[in-house]
């Protein structure tokens, strides 16, 4: 399959606002203008992705492309839909680099923040790019690891589709399956016209990325998870 890159995307940060959000305290100010206008010098968020036809061989299993992922609610998101676009995004390897570079916890820390940044708005241009590209409706994605039905050791056939990833945008797959650059993240992206986020048939409480509540009703009712929540659905931390 013929993989897509899409770098240099769009990404604005205003020191003025990270500093304040970060309480940065005046006697550091200029420190911080100094390494906020190196890591904006460097940042290149990207996003690779491909285009893969989809089939349901089973109650469990989806196959994209020439690999077949096992996942109960995969499977059942995936019902109607031909074509997915399995992809990696990431805040950039340069601003990796820049980060293993220091030396300083808090200029780790503000470098870091960057990139986390960097990530959020080079995967929402990216989306928004593919969406106009490929002229598709709403994207929806899942990720792995992001459940437990859906574990973290299906990266590795992930990655599969996009071919040699570290070479095209500088993300690599760890044994443990972990992505490095750690500000990257991977996933399917399909088409739907309901709305759908991990986050609703996830029960962690107090997590800091949620975006919809957990959704019991919609586990059970839906996708036909009748264990107990706390066992199926026991947060994996990646």
């Amino acid at each position: 399959m013929i993989t897509k890159i899409l770098q240099n995307l769009p990404f604005e940060l205003n020191a003025d606002e990270l500093a304040q959000r970060l309480s940065v305290p005046d006697a550091l100010r200029e420190e911080f203008d100094d390494i906020f206008a190196e890591a904006l010098a460097v940042a290149n968020p990207k996003v690779i992705y491909t285009i893969a036809p989809v089939e349901i061989t089973g109650e469990r299993e989806v196959r994209v492309g020439d690999i077949t992922f096992v996942s109960k609610v995969l499977a059942v998101n995936m019902e109607n839909v031909k074509t997915a676009f399995p992809y990696v995004a990431t805040g950039g390897r340069e601003l990796h680099d820049l980060y293993q570079s220091k030396s300083d916890d808090l200029e780790k820390f503000w470098v870091n923040t960057i990139a986390e940044r960097a990530l959020g708005a080079g995967l929402a241009n990216g989306l928004q790019k593919i969406r106009e590209d490929e002229a598709t409706g709403q994207l929806y994605a899942m990720n792995p690891g992001s459940l437990p039905d859906w574990p973290i050791s299906q990266q590795r056939p992930l990655f599969h589709l996009l071919g040699d990833v570290m070479a095209q945008i500088g993300v690599e797959l760890t044994e443990s399956f972990l992505m490095m650059p750690i500000k990257s993240t991977s996933g399917l992206l399909f088409e739907a016209k309901e709305h759908y986020t991990n986050c609703s048939l996830c029960p962690r409480e107090n997590c800091p990325g949620r975006r919809d509540p957990f959704d019991e009703a919609l586990v059970r009712e839906k996708y036909g998870l009748d264990e107990k929540a706390d066992t199926v659905f026991n947060h994996l931390e990646w």
